[in-house]
């Protein structure tokens, strides 16, 4: 199969700006054209070509084939390149890493505070505190987090009876530790 060449992009400096995207409009031109449109589907139903490759010689960005992907119902073949795994919100096994990268965030918030000293700076002093607070936040929240997911992974022990008479020795134990201290 031959494919189709790309139509010229149309002329856009007459567009008041805040419209569209030139890359949403530029789509929307390729689809407007029913061969161009056929052979980018093709190319994406058909072909063991990366997104990457066919948004490439389109011109438009590879989010937006995918999107139009999406909204088409056009499906990949089994052979096709994964897309890689986007950049974003770490998985639960790297929440140790976030911990010690949040942990260095917050050291260096505070040595830039002490390098500062007490320079009269009350702007500057209420944006700082905004920083630490929610810095220590997210810090918090990821605690929780790790703190529930450990929680789920724990498998409840069988033997209660063995659970129940440990948790009685140690509420024992405190019971006695706050005789002794009053």
């Amino acid at each position: 199969m031959t494919l189709a060449p790309i139509p010229p992009a149309a002329d856009r400096s007459a567009e008041p700006s805040g419209e569209r995207s030139k890359s949403a409009n530029t789509l929307d031109a390729l689809m407007a054209d029913s061969a161009v449109r056929e052979s980018i589907r093709y190319r994406i139903e058909q072909t063991s070509e990366s997104l990457h490759a066919i948004a490439k010689d389109h011109g438009v960005p590879r989010g937006s084939l995918h999107s139009l992907m999406r909204q088409k119902g056009w499906t990949r073949p089994r052979d096709a390149p994964k897309a890689h795994r986007p950049r974003g919100a770490p998985r639960l096994a790297d929440m140790g890493v976030v911990r010690g990268r949040l942990l260095k965030a917050v050291s260096r918030q505070i040595a830039r505070i002490e390098k500062r000293g007490d320079a009269n700076d009350p702007a500057g002093d209420e944006k700082d505190a905004r920083t630490l607070v929610s810095l220590a936040k997210t810090l918090e929240t990821l605690i929780a987090l790790e703190r529930d997911v450990g929680a789920d992974q724990q498998t409840e022990p069988t033997d209660r009876a063995s659970l129940r008479a440990a948790l009685a020795r140690r509420i024992d134990q405190w019971a006695e530790e706050g005789s002794k201290s009053a």
